[in-house]
């Protein structure tokens, strides 16, 4: 009997093959875009959260379903209304993870008896999108806790948490960036009483079109407390933010010595007691 006829390999095919041979990591596939539902009238139990007909009722559940996807880009879409939970996004495998809403139709609220932040976020790349985060009470981060994340804020808004340091949003070593978004009326209180609207702790903070307003500290830094790394604040506005009221408190800005901050096309007024410390960081 005959072997079975194979056709011949073409120049331009075995070139290929070599190619590909010679650096896989060239050809590996792109991530892959996955989306999600959420909404007040959704159902989690055995739900995979894939279909907008079929949306799940927690953020938490849906982000815990995204993290599955290895290697993919998953947004969680979420339908207008208020969620009153404490979620953690714990998904570093993921290429990134979105949650979006539409700006001003979506409230995210930590359960107050609970002494939790309302987003933790580990080591992962997270966009949150039109969310109103409030109602949280932690011991870093009210709003927001960020250890090593690359978190950005999109058209969002932080407003109402509490915590000894970051009222708002503590950012742990990672990059944080805000887009037109808005930090406000958060209180950094308790015993250390540092970063109303926003503590930066070795990382990279970005503002840009954005606000920190009415934020208060018991003791430095009311709206920005820059305590180890570097922040950036670029046509955004820093007002009416409070700390103690011994001059050097930094109402406004507070930068330690080891930190820098780039403010162009800022203000920062109407802070109490003082807007900047060190005074000439402020335009």
């Amino acid at each position: 009997m005959r072997p079975p006829l194979s056709r011949p390999a073409t120049a331009a095919a075995a070139a290929l093959a070599a190619i590909v041979a010679a650096s896989p990591a060239a050809y590996a596939s792109a991530p892959e875009a996955k989306t999600l539902y959420v909404a007040t009238n959704g159902h989690d139990a055995d739900n995979a959260c894939t279909a907008r007909a079929h949306p799940c009722r927690h953020l938490y559940y849906a982000i815990h379903n995204a993290a599955t996807y290895t290697g993919d880009a998953v947004t969680v879409v979420v339908a207008a209304g208020t969620y009153t939970e404490n979620d953690e996004i714990d998904a570093p495998a993921l290429a990134s993870l979105t949650v979006e809403a539409v700006p001003g139709t979506v409230t995210v609220e930590g359960r107050r008896r609970t002494h939790a932040s309302v987003f933790t976020i580990d080591s992962s790349t997270s966009t949150l999108q039109g969310l109103t985060i409030t109602g949280g009470d932690a011991d870093r981060g009210g709003g927001i806790n960020s250890y090593s994340g690359t978190v950005t804020l999109n058209t969002s808004t932080v407003t109402g948490n509490t915590s000894p340091r970051g009222g708002g949003i503590f950012n742990d070593g990672g990059t944080l960036t805000l887009q037109a978004s808005t930090v406000s009326h958060n209180t950094a209180e308790y015993e250390i009483g540092e970063g109303g609207g926003i503590y930066n702790f070795g990382g990279t903070v970005t503002l840009t079109h954005s606000y920190v307003t009415d934020n208060t500290a018991r003791y430095t830094g009311g709206g920005i407390y820059n305590g180890a790394g570097t922040m950036t604040a670029t046509d955004s506005t820093i007002t009416r933010n409070t700390a103690a009221p011994t001059p050097g408190s930094g109402g406004g800005i507070y930068q330690a010595a080891s930190a820098t901050s780039t403010l162009t096309r800022t203000l920062v007024a109407s802070n109490n007691p003082d807007n900047c410390v060190p005074a000439d960081l402020c335009p």
